[in-house]
């Protein structure tokens, strides 16, 4: 590109100092040529008009006297050198700029890659914690399975007076139950988490997954004394759900309240319509939980007791799962004190 430039300063000169020497047109028209064949060589116009002023300025400095010639020449070299000062400062500048740029871009990039191979070895660890939890609780349920099956071929009679005899079967089947039932829940939080547990919509009524949960449940609440209360506003409450994942939430919510309830204590499970909003409240006279510590209940593995002073304690995954499942089907899952003492964990899940 220079040396074009150079070139084709030099034939504008020539073409100049034709012109001057009186060739007139034919000087004229050998520069537009030149200028036509520039643009065509893809020089702009800018460069081409810059090269017809230099060529301009160097045919009449030939032209003046020795003595003027020079000194027009120097006084022009000191105004180009003070002119162009401030360019070549900003031009420093800028390449000591470009410099520090790529400096923190080249440290950047070496951050980017060092989180990244954090970043996949987590997400490795993540697979093979997961990988061995399934395995885990793949090789509990065959066995569990077992346990249950025999416990069912064992159950008392209804006329064995054996009253021992069946409060130790009660009890043991009982424990089977939740352990089958804390199984099912490591499996099914793993599917919610990942989007792989498809929710089955279909029209379901709350007095029908109230019933159901708590036919499961009559047992346990015996075994410890607590007494169950359902309430249930309107017979026809329906709304769209997965029942049994919704029985399964509701199943969570009572256990949970029969745990923190003392002897002779009534756990009571209200279903009512509220606006848009079907709503599942399972209400006890528990320990109850800090407001500041409300936040922890529905987050996995959020267990209480190093943050629990004398309240309530040991959460897991039963309410992860039941905020996983209301939150699949639009919902919301939330708690707060009840008045009087004990808490509230409330469901709201959208009617239509």
């Amino acid at each position: 590109m220079i040396e074009t430039l150079r070139k084709l300063t030099e034939s504008y000169a020539v073409a100049l100092r034709a012109y001057l020497d009186g060739q007139g047109e034919a000087a004229l028209l050998k520069a537009y040529d030149l200028g036509r064949a520039a643009l065509a060589a893809k020089l702009s116009v800018l460069e081409v008009s810059t090269v017809h002023q230099v060529a301009l300025v160097r045919t009449l400095l030939e032209r003046l006297a020795p003595e003027e010639r020079a000194r027009i020449e120097k006084a022009a070299s000191e105004f180009s050198a003070e002119s162009l000062i401030p360019f070549e400062l900003s031009a420093q500048g800028a390449r000591e700029a470009n410099q520090v740029l790529q400096h923190l871009n080249d440290t950047l990039a070496e951050k980017n890659a060092e989180i990244e191979r954090q970043l996949a070895a987590l997400r490795e660890l993540q697979q093979l914690k997961d990988d061995l939890m399934s395995l885990i609780v793949h090789d509990l349920r065959n066995p569990l399975s077992g346990m249950i099956s025999c416990l069912d071929l064992l159950k008392p009679s209804a006329d064995d007076d054996d009253a021992a005899t069946r409060e130790v079967f009660t009890l043991a089947r009982e424990g089977a139950r939740k352990l089958s039932e804390l199984i099912d829940d490591l499996l099914e939080v793993r599917k919610l988490e990942e989007g792989k547990l498809e929710v089955k919509l279909e029209p379901v009524l709350a007095t029908e997954i109230v019933d159901e949960a708590i036919a499961t449940l009559s047992s346990t609440a015996r075994l410890e004394e607590v007494l169950l209360d359902v309430q249930v506003d309107d017979a026809a409450l329906g709304f769209p759900g997965d029942r049994r994942l919704l029985r399964r939430v509701v199943e969570n919510l009572v256990s949970n309240a029969i745990k923190f309830s003392r002897r002779n204590d009534t756990v009571t499970v209200v279903a009512r319509a509220e606006g848009e909003r079907a709503i599942i409240e399972v209400l006890d006279r528990g320990p109850g939980v800090a407001e500041e510590l409300r936040a922890h209940l529905f987050q996995k593995f959020g267990s209480l007791e190093a943050r629990s002073r004398g309240g309530r304690r040991g959460f897991g995954l039963g309410l992860y799962f039941v905020k996983l499942v209301a939150t699949a089907h639009g919902g919301s899952a939330t708690v707060e004190a009840r008045e009087g003492g004990g808490s509230v964990f409330r469901v709201a899940l959208p009617r239509r």
